[in-house]
């Protein structure tokens, strides 16, 4: 991709330069990171990473969170808490060192996990169901004195999901909103989620009210869950009912139209998806005679 082989030109640039330091070569070395973890590259990702720990630039907090990142996109989990652990050996190594040297009492370790590797640690527990880390990261961020994000709730919300417990996804949501934070589109798409687990379609179509309602933009995932909910209680019509009236402003009236239209064709692909084609291009037809011919087409 561009954004790899430009990345990959920065670091043979400050190889090439004589006069880079080693604060340029960790820079651009980072970039390529971040490219390889974007592209889905986690082993040349970690190979990359590996190379720095032997022959320099040493990685700092960047590199960490970006092969870690690279990890979790890949769905190895293991991986990304062994990068971790590494760099918390790393961390314990610096004190050591600042103990031995004499210094009272020693200074903070340069690299230590922050909001970002956790985020890509809680990613990693939603990719694999595992509830029971997702747990112990969240305890982990908060000794660290990372205060929980949406993200971090929403990561810990998915992998109890994908575990099968809904009960605790629900209380994950609980526990964001006491932090006062508020749910995003993500956020209610795990919650519809645990819904189509449990067949609960009454709170599903609450759920989506609400979303509408607090001007957040439900998923395609959202909007999958709802009609799979739904259809297989044999209440399609009532997911349909929910689509037309934010159509026509009966549900949330002051919702901004960008939304409405945004919603409107995601539901519409989520119809096609299930297989009721003919109501998502009811659904685009009313769209479009609603908004005008310019609207986006699902």
């Amino acid at each position: 991709t561009a954004l790899l082989l430009k990345a990959r030109a920065v670091l043979e640039d400050a190889k090439a330069a004589s006069a880079a330091s080693e604060h340029d070569h960790r820079v651009a070395h980072n970039a390529l990171l971040h490219a390889l973890a974007s592209c889905g590259r986690a082993s040349s990702a970690k190979a990359l990473f590996t190379g720095m720990l032997t022959h320099g630039p040493s990685p700092d907090v960047i590199s960490f969170n970006a092969v870690i990142d690279a990890a979790a996109q890949a769905g190895d989990a293991d991986a990304a808490f062994d990068l971790y652990a590494g760099m918390l050996a790393l961390g314990r190594a610096e004190a050591a060192a600042g103990a031995e040297a004499g210094i009272h009492p020693p200074p903070p370790p340069t690299i230590r996990p922050d909001v970002e590797t956790f985020g890509a640690l809680m990613h990693a527990c939603a990719r694999r169901a595992r509830a029971a880390d997702a747990e112990a990261v969240l305890t982990a961020a908060r000794a660290a004195g990372v205060a929980p994000t949406v993200q971090l709730y929403t990561s810990l919300a998915a992998a109890a999901v994908a575990a099968g417990d809904t009960y605790r996804a629900f209380a994950a949501v609980d526990e964001l909103r006491a932090d006062g934070l508020a749910p995003t589109g993500p956020t209610y798409g795990v919650l519809l989620a645990a819904c189509e687990l449990r067949g609960d379609v009454d709170k599903a179509l609450s759920l989506y009210r609400a979303a509408i309602a607090d001007g957040v933009r439900p998923t395609d995932e959202a909007h999958n869950a709802l009609m799979s909910v739904c259809g297989a209680a044999g209440r399609f019509d009532d997911a349909l009912d929910c689509v037309k009236s934010l159509l026509s402003g009966d549900l949330a009236p002051s919702a901004d139209p960008a939304l409405r239209t945004d919603a409107l064709n995601s539901a519409a692909r989520a119809l096609a998806g299930a297989g009721f084609v003919d109501r998502a291009v009811r659904v685009t037809a009313l769209l479009r005679a609603a908004v005008g011919p310019g609207a986006p087409t699902p």
